[in-house]
């Protein structure tokens, strides 16, 4: 039968709209520091993909054409216009599947924060190729992380693959809520979601895009900053902003140092 998916949104402030995008197994609560420290000027909106945080766990639907067609309905649902749309880690494939079916449709601007152009790496690739690519997986590692994740040792693994994504900026005490915020999602929902998802070669529908654009990046992160730097190379008019290691330069940087992020996304968002 159909479902009724209901899907968590988050919303603060007034102004010019931005609607940020989580990353894999993330929560739009992650994106608290953003909701309360944008809020002054900006209407935010921060959002939770089905069976993720607050939304409906519901067992289908883990597709990029899926979860695209979630945040399209959220966006009109809303009515948004002249929106800017912030993506961080595989939130951007939703972004970039946006693009990709609805051009520049109620978008003024986009964020890309932190997503390899093509998560998993051909073993034909050169060096340069995947250093460009920024892919972090083989496809045998990437089967192995979905098989561990759907295994009993899916809490450990998730553990571990997000104290790759901190910094000694993030307590022990923030982290441990890190992790709770993503076991909301049933881990067999994310290896189906990184099984599907992680495969996709994103490089010719970054070319392509034509909205101003504003790349972030964190030096230290496990997602390689020389990736990001490719993407903001293949958009023209965009702008590039590195967040260095003693400056909260890894992967979650907007939860490391908010007061910077949120001052480049200021600086980006129209008044």
């Amino acid at each position: 039968g159909h479902h009724v998916v209901v899907l968590g949104v988050r919303v603060a402030g007034d102004g010019s709209p931005i609607l940020m995008i989580p990353g894999w197994s993330q929560t739009a609560a992650m994106f608290k520091h953003q909701l309360d420290g944008l809020s002054a000027n900006h209407r935010v909106y921060a959002m939770d993909l089905r069976g993720h945080g607050d939304s409906s766990k519901i067992e289908s639907g883990y597709t990029i054409e899926r979860l695209t067609l979630d945040l399209r309905h959220i966006i009109e649902s809303y009515d948004l216009h002249n929106l800017t749309l912030l993506g961080h880690s595989m939130g951007n494939q939703i972004l970039w599947n946006y693009w990709q079916n609805y051009g520049p449709d109620r978008i003024r601007g986009l964020i890309i924060a932190e997503q390899p152009a093509s998560l998993v790496s051909s073993p034909t690739w050169s060096k340069n190729e995947i250093q460009n690519a920024g892919s972090l997986f083989t496809h045998e590692e990437l089967q192995e992380t979905c098989q561990n994740l759907k295994s009993d040792q899916a809490e450990q693994v998730t553990r571990a693959m997000l104290t790759n994504m901190i910094d000694s900026t993030i307590s022990s005490r923030e982290f441990d809520w890190i992790v709770s915020e993503n076991l909301k999602f049933p881990r067999h929902l994310a290896a189906d979601y990184l099984w599907t998802c992680a495969p996709d070669d994103w490089r010719h529908v970054i070319e392509t895009i034509e909205l101003p654009t504003l790349v972030i990046s964190g030096r230290d992160s496990l997602v390689p900053w020389q990736s990001q730097a490719w993407i903001q190379q293949q958009i023209q008019g965009s702008d590039l902003n590195i967040f260095e290691p003693d400056d909260g330069g890894c992967h979650f940087m907007f939860l490391a140092n908010p007061d910077r992020f949120n001052q480049a996304v200021v600086d980006f968002l129209p008044q």
